[in-house]
Formats: structure tokens, sequence, C-alpha cells
């Protein structure tokens, strides 16, 4: 942080709450005296082995001892936060060995509720994706074997929301001119509202996306 008034006042701060285990070094840094909370977002040791499984002649880890290093890496993330939070009961159990606490955390719908446009809708389909891999990989996968080779579907209208389309615009605005790439929208409820359907595809990760909840 070099914003000094900015990083003394961050320093006083009683807890932290930490997006995902690569930002425990950070947060330990700026907060030096704050109880740490821990979203751990997914088993990353895990996810490692999800997304080399999509690349050909690609290996997680290059030997055992690595991967030995990585997990307990891992581990000492969990250690060190005072609570670690997860949606996913099959990793919640895992890090309960490791962390001093663990909390479940099930999201509440933060959506209004959806309203049928009918015929007036302006668009068929909405995807909303960040970029992360297996978002990128997800709406790459449905684009291509789901849409494209479907009359029908490639002549719907479809709204992809979000930075996935920094990542896919270039390489699918013309050969389905009917996807168009929103990137941010400053009222996703208005935009969903305005669709007849929302679509998650969602190939790979840990635990349960937290969008399809």
């Amino acid at each position: 942080i070099q914003d000094d008034t900015l990083h003394e006042i961050i320093a006083r701060a009683d807890v932290v709450i930490a997006n995902a285990g690569i930002s425990m070094g950070f947060a330990a840094r700026a907060c030096p005296n704050a109880k740490v909370v821990l979203d751990t977002h997914e088993y990353l040791t895990r996810g490692a082995f999800d997304r080399t499984r999509a690349a050909a002649n690609r290996k997680a880890f290059p030997d055992f001892g690595t991967l030995r290093r990585h997990v307990e890496l891992e581990n000492r993330l969990w250690r060190a936060a005072d609570v670690c939070t997860s949606v996913s009961f099959s990793e919640a159990a895992r890090i309960r060995r490791h962390a001093p606490a663990t909390l479940m955390v099930f999201p509440q719908p933060y959506v209004r509720p959806w309203t049928d446009p009918g015929e007036g809708a302006e668009w068929d389909l909405l995807i909303v994706a960040d970029q992360h891999f297996f978002n990128i990989q997800s709406v790459a996968w449905f684009l291509k074997e789901v849409v494209s080779p479907n009359p029908a579907l490639r002549a719907l209208r479809i709204a992809i929301v979000g930075q996935v389309r920094r990542h896919l615009e270039s390489k699918w605005a013309g050969r389905l001119p009917n996807v168009k790439w929103r990137g941010f929208v400053r009222d996703l409820d208005e935009t969903r509202n305005r669709s007849r359907m929302a679509v998650c595809p969602d190939l790979g990760g840990t635990g349960v996306s937290v969008k399809a909840l």
C-alpha cells in the first residue's frame, strides 16, 4: 500500500477478510494485528490438477516432491487464518483438519425475483462469467460444442456479461454474430430481467460454483 495515510488506517483493522489463500501474505502484512478470515474459494492444489487436465501434455506438478510441498503450503495457509470459510462440505472437511476454525457459508441470493419478459425479451440467453480460468474454459466449450453446431441456437440472441469478454470476444465475434459481449454491466438484475433464460456453463473447479448457488 503506497499511500501512507491509507496504510495507517488499514493497519488498525480488527478483522481482515483474505480473498483466497494467495491473499494471505498481503493480509498479514497490511493488517498485522487483525484476526484473519480466509475465504478459501477453492482447494488450490486440486484446482491445479483440474486446470492441467484440460491441457494436453501438461503436468500440474513436475514431481511428487513439488506436489507434497504445495499441499503443505496450502495447509499452512489454512492454519495461519483464524477462521476459514467454504461453500463446499467436502473441502470444509479437509480444511477442518488444519484450520483453527472452519465455517460453512451458504450464499444468499441477492437478485430480485426474475420476471419473464415474454416476447419483448431483448435476449434469449444470458451467460455471466468473469475471467477465471474455469469460466473461460466453460464458456468456450458451450459456444463450440452446444451453440455452434445447432442452427436454432446460433440464431438466438445471446448476451455474455463479465470479464470473460477479454479472453473470448476476439475469437468468437465473427463466428457467432448473434452473441453480444457486454463486459461490465451496472445492473445485472436489469439485464437478467430482459432475458428469457440464464445459462451457467460449468465444466470444472472444486466444490460448487458460487454463481450457480
